[in-house]
């Protein structure tokens, strides 16, 4: 899959209400102080930064980056193709 092509189907989806936060964000790491709101803004304003690849599960990985209010936010996203984005890990 292109960047472009990974792109447009991992924001329709977030914009469709299909994004899921795996329990390593949602419990490994509070520390980062990460809300789901800067994950989210960062999937659908940021740049994406690497080339999607093809994970042993079928889904399609690659990490995004947006730098605002003073820091910056790389998130990573598995794409389940015309399912849902689930959030790997962001930092």
């Amino acid at each position: 899959m292109d960047k472009r092509e990974y792109e447009r189907q991992v924001r329709s989806l977030v914009n469709a209400g299909r994004l899921k936060f795996s329990q390593h964000v949602l419990r490994d790491h509070p520390e980062r102080d990460i809300t789901p709101l800067e994950v989210r803004e960062c999937i659908l304003r940021g740049t994406l930064q690497s080339m999607p690849v093809l994970t042993i599960k079928g889904d399609w990985k690659a990490e995004f980056f947006r730098h605002a209010a003073g820091h910056g936010l790389t998130v990573v996203v598995a794409l389940q193709v015309e399912t849902r984005v689930v959030v790997v890990t962001a930092y």
